[in-house]
């Protein structure tokens, strides 16, 4: 029976995205040619909204390849300055939007290739950004950095928020699925609450470790560190 409902689901994945696509790219095509304000707010709120579907598809397989034991890790030598840079960037227009303070900071040691799974890695870093300013008021602020630990070739990320923190009854709950915090959730967020789940599973695969701390209604720290092999050039 589980082996039917893994097909099941595997397919019904596969069979969403091709309409899917046709939502994003002409829901896309639209914002840039609308003349109207009014409308742009409406179109703008059915291309989020098939972010976020896509986004739950990408949570529910990632969620059904991990119980099967399916998530595999490629590495390859990255550049590291690129990759953080452009995770950053992805969310720079969300954080505008909300008119938050949003900056990133390199630890002077950060060495110039490491070795990794640049995907995954990148997986993780977007979960914590877009956590992050999801869960912050407009003008809060989220502090992006990165420190390298030359001594023992340890890679170390930090999301820093002055949101609304997460309360002391929630936080035992935090990386289980379907477990999120909905006391301020807004419209766009329909997330399924896997996120957090599997970014744990990608950083234990990558034999590293991620942790938290935060005050509900003061803000939020996640972060994570990873053992990386190092290349100068």
């Amino acid at each position: 029976m589980d082996n039917y409902k893994d097909q099941f689901i595997s397919h019904m994945l596969d069979e969403l995205q091709a309409p899917l696509k046709t939502i994003l790219k002409n829901s896309n095509a639209l914002i840039k040619n609308s003349n109207t304000s009014s409308n742009k707010k409406q179109l703008k709120l059915i291309y989020h909204s098939a972010i976020n579907l896509e986004n739950i598809i990408k949570d529910v397989s990632d969620i059904s390849n991990l119980n099967n034991n399916k998530i595999s890790i490629d590495l390859s030598k990255v550049n590291l300055r690129d990759l953080l840079s452009q995770n950053f960037e992805i969310f720079r227009y969300k954080a505008r939007e909300k008119s938050l303070r949003y900056s990133i900071t390199f630890g002077k040691d950060l060495p110039k290739f490491i070795q990794t799974d640049p995907n995954r890695l990148s997986q993780v870093i977007s979960n914590l950004l877009s956590n992050a300013i999801k869960f912050t008021d407009i003008n809060g602020s989220i502090k992006f950095e990165t420190v390298f630990d030359r001594s023992k070739s340890i890679l170390k990320v930090f999301v820093d928020d002055d949101g609304i923190g997460i309360p002391e009854s929630k936080k035992k709950y935090i990386f289980k699925p379907f477990k999120r915090d909905t006391t301020k959730q807004n419209i766009e967020d329909t997330r399924t609450g896997l996120g957090l789940l599997i970014s744990l599973s990608i950083i234990e695969l990558l034999d590293g470790k991620i942790s938290f701390e935060s005050t509900e209604n003061k803000g939020s720290t996640f972060s994570f560190e990873i053992p990386v092999k190092t290349y100068d050039e």
